[in-house]
């Protein structure tokens, strides 16, 4: 079964058990929908009662740059990691939301269905590497955890790498480019300017798709000769870090070239992308973006030029259909194995009232904040810093996560309402929940609430 993953300094005490997540597919886009089932197995009494799904997003840079001069120059190694994404959804409240706080969950096998919707805002992973001073990954791991309500227990977890592709699309987004641009042959030479019309018959591609390209440009207006017209695809990779200088590489370049034999040109010129180029990637610490090129290649007394190109920013999205090449280092899905003496009990993704998606959410943070700590090298990013159209698309996927909770909804099977009973009647034993408190709960039990809430809010922030 799953394990709990390896986090540095967490002496927390662990039950045995686990959770298998599995997927029937490890590569999503925009607004697909995650769709999978949960294995849990837990092997001796472990206190707590909500089972959550966490979706993470992370991002990681190394890059080096060069401080001082000549010999006071020295080189800086610079690694961020920021957790730019923590979106839990609410799955299933072994407390049939009573929110005992000294719930037990007996020794126990269930297995679950769940589904969650990927919004379209998220960037696309992605992974770079020229050496181990200078790489960068973006990656997405989805998690599944039933959180403690002992600070001192760390939660019954599996975890899941995936891949998200971002379609991007931006609304009146022109195939025509225009411009009227001047190239500098030298410092006392004005030699006019070269009018362009570029069509595209697009701004967004897919990897090994082909662009086409129509040139035309008008040379009437510009008295130096232009021997040729270099066009490029080039991907340019930038790499942030808070408070440091930038590192950019072009990490792609692709070009073609034309002959030019009149004033007047009219070209239509073609470019294949890679089948493993990357995506275009729009995150905080790593951009992955791309532009078209036009560069005349001027011939002058002075020198030979190709400055001031007519420049087209393009995306990469992803294919139509599952992209293989893109899940090369994740570890492929395995056929569920079935440990010895498994019958688990048959659970369905759950609807949650208010209280019980507050209470959700306070332990959430609790550990995530527990969690962050331990982490030396690991940059939080305040949620107050978080890009505000995530969190605006995070909280519109809230409905279709609802949706989809409610076609599988179900009571609990006979098996876990025995179950339930079992603990009632512990947690009488123990005399540790307040009546009053039960009372209030149970009133308002039932109370449909949005799903991935922000866990808490005042005038300045909002925490995802």
């Amino acid at each position: 079964m799953g394990t709990n993953q390896s986090i540095p300094n967490d002496n927390r005490k662990e039950v045995r058990g686990g959770i298998k997540i599995q997927l029937n597919k490890l590569y999503f886009v925009s607004n697909e929908v995650i769709q999978g089932t949960l294995y849990i197995r837990i092997e001796e009494p472990f206190q707590g009662y909500f089972l959550s799904v966490n979706l993470q997003g992370f991002e990681e840079v190394n890059y080096s740059y060069t401080k001082g001069s000549d010999e006071e120059e020295r080189n800086i190694n610079i690694k961020r990691i920021n957790n730019f994404l923590n979106y839990s959804m609410p799955i299933y409240d072994f407390s049939n939301g009573t929110g005992n706080q000294a719930w037990i969950i007996q020794p126990c096998q269930f297995q679950i269905p769940f589904q969650l919707v990927i919004p379209y805002i998220l960037p696309s992973s992605m992974q770079y590497f020229n050496d181990e001073n200078t790489k960068c990954n973006l990656k997405y791991v989805l998690n599944a955890q039933i959180l403690s309500t002992l600070h001192n227990v760390k939660p019954v977890r599996g975890s899941q790498e995936i891949i998200i592709g971002q379609r991007i699309y931006i609304q009146d987004l022109p195939n025509l480019t225009q411009s009227k641009l001047a190239p500098v042959i030298c410092c006392c030479c004005k030699s006019g300017k070269i009018e362009y019309n570029i069509q595209l018959e697009s701004r967004y591609f897919a990897p090994s798709e082909i662009i086409k390209i129509k040139i035309n440009a008008d040379l009437s207006n510009f008295r130096n000769s232009v021997n040729n017209f270099i066009i490029k695809l080039v991907g340019k990779l930038n790499m942030s870090a808070q408070g440091k200088p930038d590192y950019t590489i072009n990490q792609f370049e692709k070009k073609t070239s034309f002959q030019v034999n009149s004033k007047q040109v009219s070209q239509e010129i073609q470019l294949q992308i890679p089948d493993n180029a990357l995506l275009t990637t729009q995150g905080q610490l790593i951009q992955m973006s791309y532009y078209l090129q036009i560069i005349p290649n001027i011939d002058s007394f002075c020198c030979v030029t190709d400055q001031s190109p007519h420049e087209i920013i393009i995306y990469l999205n992803p294919k139509q259909y599952q992209q293989e090449y893109l899940q090369q280092g994740i570890q492929q899905l395995q056929n569920f194995p079935v440990p010895q003496n498994w019958n688990p009990i048959q659970l369905q993704q759950a609807q949650f009232n208010q209280i019980q998606q507050n209470q959700m959410q306070q332990l959430f943070q609790q550990n995530l904040a527990y969690e962050q700590k331990l982490y030396g090298n690991c940059i939080a990013i305040e949620p107050s810093k978080i890009k505000l159209d995530i969190q605006q698309q995070m909280n519109q996927i809230q409905q279709q996560n609802i949706y989809q909770q409610q076609i599988i909804s179900n009571q609990p099977s006979q098996q876990q309402q025995n179950q339930i009973k079992t603990n009632e009647t512990y947690s009488q034993q123990q005399n540790m929940y307040p009546t009053q408190n039960q009372n209030y709960q149970l009133q308002t039990q039932g109370q449909k609430t949005l799903l991935g809430q922000p866990i808490m809010k005042d005038e300045n922030k909002t925490y995802l």
